[in-house]
């Protein structure tokens, strides 16, 4: 066991940024910014991250580091657009496995892999982007109702950003379906109201579908052409 498990303080601190995670998801989609920039601005905000970096920094410098310490330096990198120092880490950590990560560490990777796609860095992996989306995909059914439907939407959304209109299309309907109506289920018996969530799912989903669908018909098209 690591010393970063055997504290209780930072056991007490990661499950409460874990109850948060599904709110963070939803404010990212409403405010419509990456989740994985704007949840580290989150977390900067009530999770302590400078202190958290500071664990992570000292973490990796010794033998065997507590493998949550690449996911906290990956996203920070991310989160300052520094694409090329954030991959390695993110990859990293995300190779050590769902069960030592929380479904931000794919949704960070992915993200990192599409926007070094988008500006040149050669490192990237478009396939290495949909992998990680298929993890968090897998992921996010065991998380509660509300913080579900915004984790399928963002990677539907990204999903759809990497051309992979079919993945986007599965996971904005499970958003939509989950998230029926304005009230977002946290667990627990708690939810709250967050007016247009069900509206945007829906219109996000017809949108894929419209895509998904215009795709499909310039197939055959496109085959009958010498």
């Amino acid at each position: 066991m690591t010393e970063q498990q055997t504290d209780p303080e930072w056991e007490a601190a990661q499950k409460k940024l874990k109850r948060r995670l599904g709110s963070m998801m939803l404010v990212c989609v409403m405010l419509a910014v990456p989740v994985a920039i704007c949840t580290w601005r989150l977390f900067s905000v009530y999770g302590n991250m400078h202190q958290q970096e500071d664990w992570a920094r000292a973490q990796l410098a010794k033998p065997d580091p507590n493998p949550q310490a690449y996911s906290i330096l990956g996203a920070d990198y991310l989160s300052k657009g520094e694409i090329a120092k954030s991959l390695p880490l993110l990859r990293r950590a995300a190779a050590e496995g769902p069960k030592r990560n929380s479904v931000l560490t794919y949704c960070y990777l992915a993200e990192a892999d599409l926007r070094g796609m988008q500006s040149g860095v050669s490192t990237t992996s478009k396939a290495e982007a949909l992998r990680a989306l298929g993890q968090a995909e897998s992921m996010a059914k065991a998380m509660p109702r509300g913080g579900a439907a915004a984790t399928y939407y963002e990677i539907g959304r990204l999903d759809a950003q990497l051309g992979d209109l079919q993945g986007a299309v599965r996971n904005l309907t499970q958003a939509r379906d989950l998230q029926r109506d304005d009230w977002v289920e946290l667990g627990d018996g708690r939810r709250y109201r967050q007016p247009g969530v069900a509206d945007l799912y829906a219109k996000q989903l017809g949108a894929a579908q419209e895509a998904l669908d215009q795709s499909r018909l310039k197939r055959p098209a496109a085959a009958g052409n010498p």
